[in-house]
């Protein structure tokens, strides 16, 4: 599973209307996860908005924001990429009056093989359970 982690500074006095934008490129696969980092020192003043072409992925609740103190803030659900281009866009501003502020997003990624493999190991796991069964003349849950 390949992890991507992106860097992004924001300076401060970014307003929300003119936010720094960045695009993580990505692959072709299906994001199953990660975390926006805010280090010591943001106090809830720099905040962050994840989008794909069709809107806001992250928060789910579009009217809505991230932003933290000395921490993580996990990416949570699953979000397929499998059309041109591989890509998100994070929207970062910063309401800090008097300094600039580093955030850390890092993006799990599941390839189209890993998830093709993991669907073929459910399936053998079903196929051994009916044989176990045929052998042992119990139900196995």
């Amino acid at each position: 599973m390949p992890d991507y982690n992106f860097t992004i500074k924001v300076p401060k006095n970014t307003a929300r209307d003119q936010p720094v934008k960045t695009e993580l490129e990505l692959m072709k696969g299906i994001i199953a996860g990660g975390q926006i980092f805010f280090p010591a020192g943001c106090q809830g003043l720099a905040h962050v908005t994840i989008n794909d072409s069709l809107g806001q992925l992250y928060p789910a609740n579009a009217a809505d924001t991230f932003h933290g103190e000395n921490g993580s803030i996990p990416l949570v659900g699953r979000h397929l990429l499998d059309s041109s281009p591989f890509k998100l866009s994070v929207y970062a501003w910063n309401e800090d009056d008097t300094y600039d502020h580093t955030i850390q997003i890092t993006v799990n990624l599941l390839t189209p093989e890993e998830v093709n493999l993991s669907l073929v190991m459910l399936k053998l796991l079903d196929v051994l359970t009916v044989i176990k069964q045929l052998l042992t003349g119990r139900r196995v849950s």
